[in-house]
């Protein structure tokens, strides 16, 4: 899981009972990338006026983490993020002070599990860190997990608060796996955090694009 700086990771689910009857099973292939933006959420799922984020590098990419752990390292720039497929997409208010975003990592069965149980376990191990341009910008996050119902077949939160002077920063980040597949919502406003029951209804709509695509498009696979 990045920090969008944010991202998310991964699982696995295995079936046995061919074994028994002697006949083998392949592990599920990750989505395609076609598939997986089937399943991104679109601009029609946000407010009139807000507009998709540019795909390409922005002056944003200036900002780097200036204090950290090894384990904060991992979990803003994604190192070792390594799965097949990987898209991500974000969408921004006419203020441009509020973005939300949706991303989806698509792993190989039996990798996905170990994935997504390593990166929830460096966010044990991440608890603050300072992102800045190293001359003029630096920015102090905490970090902290929070409550996040069991859906899916592994869900985990948190959220990191900024401070520049008198103004704070959140960035709220959620990630649920269903299957070998992992799917994020992740956010970041001024002021004050985006209110949960906003978060959860983007991460419902997200599970549901998911589930639309993965009946749809893998029973090809499978046959």
């Amino acid at each position: 899981m990045r920090l969008r700086i944010l991202v998310s990771s991964m699982l696995f689910f295995t079936l046995a009972a061919c074994s028994v009857l002697g006949i083998g099973e392949s592990p599920a292939p990750p989505l395609t990338k076609a598939e997986a933006k089937k399943a991104l959420l679109t601009r029609a799922d946000f407010p009139k006026g807000w507009t998709r984020d540019s795909d390409e590098p922005t002056g944003d990419d200036d900002i780097k983490m200036t204090r950290g752990s090894k384990a904060c390292k991992r979990l803003i720039y994604g190192v070792d993020d390594d799965a097949p497929t990987m898209l991500e997409r974000s969408y921004s208010s006419p203020d441009e002070s509020t973005t939300i975003g949706h991303g989806i990592e698509s792993y190989a069965e039996d990798d996905a599990e170990r994935e997504f149980n390593r990166d929830v376990k460096m966010l044990y191990s991440c608890d603050r860190f300072r992102l800045g341009d190293g001359k003029h910008v630096s920015v102090r996050f905490t970090l902290k997990l929070v409550p996040y119902e069991n859906i899916g077949d592994d869900s985990a939160a948190y959220q990191a608060v900024g401070v520049i002077g008198d103004t704070k920063m959140f960035l709220d980040f959620a990630a649920v796996r269903v299957g070998q597949n992992v799917v994020s919502i992740f956010s970041f406003r001024i002021g004050s955090a985006i209110p949960d029951r906003k978060m959860r209804r983007y991460m419902n709509l997200a599970l549901a694009k998911l589930d639309k695509v993965d009946k749809v498009d893998k029973v090809d696979k499978v046959a």
